[in-house]
């Protein structure tokens, strides 16, 4: 997967553009927004995966939209989807999901994803989140030798559907950023709410940048 005319792919946050995080609305205006990729929280309940960041129960999962549902609404776009997994055990089911719809090349998975040995042809890609390496601690600002080891992590990574780093933006400092740039590691930066970081991320040409404001991301990117 390439960023879009070798510009920032922009990562519409769950609840962007003061939405309902993980409603209908949520996922329209995204996509309205012109979103390269819509990011969703995802857990499972009893066989179902249902748009949810915290776990969904009997009690709850009636005001929860499904996974099928958000397909269906945005099957006829050209949007990927971040399915950022809340829960291990939420992976194969969404990988079943998303393949009965034939959308499982437009997925991309974050979170609680189990890497193991995947060829090109498994179609879905993933954005490693680098604090579930155990080379950098969450919250931890991303050093010389971090980002060396992380970068050798990459390069020599047996899952072949590793796609990029998933980075809390806060923790990448600029020294590990071009480390990162020179090496050919792609980076996506979360969640990127000050714009004058996000500004200063998609000029430096940063792979990909999960925010809540699309309007300023593409204000500045040039759509």
């Amino acid at each position: 997967m390439e960023s879009t005319e070798n510009r920032t792919l922009v990562i519409a946050h769950a609840g962007c553009e003061h939405t309902v995080p993980g409603s209908a609305e949520n996922l329209r205006r995204a996509a309205a927004c012109g979103a390269d990729v819509i990011e969703m929280d995802l857990q499972v309940f009893e066989g179902e995966v249902y748009l949810a960041h915290d776990p969904v129960s009997a009690a709850n999962r009636g005001e929860l939209l499904t996974l099928d549902q958000a397909f269906d609404l945005l099957q006829d776009t050209p949007v990927r989807f971040n399915c950022d997994l809340k829960t291990a055990e939420t992976m194969p089911e969404v990988v079943r999901i998303a393949d009965a719809h034939g959308l499982l090349d437009r997925v991309i998975f974050t979170g609680e994803y189990t890497p193991k040995a995947q060829p090109d042809t498994a179609g879905y890609h993933h954005f490693r989140n680098t604090e579930h390496l155990g080379i950098v601690a969450p919250h931890e600002p991303i050093t010389r030798e971090k980002a060396l080891r992380l970068i050798d992590a990459f390069q020599n990574a047996a899952d072949r559907t590793l796609e990029a780093y998933n980075i809390e933006y806060t923790t990448l400092t600029e020294e590990a950023a071009a480390l990162f740039a020179r090496a050919g590691v792609p980076v996506c930066c979360w969640t990127v709410d000050d714009p004058e970081r996000l500004q200063r991320l998609i000029r430096q040409g940063i792979y990909a940048v999960t925010t809540n404001l699309l309007q300023k991301a593409y204000e500045v990117r040039g759509n």
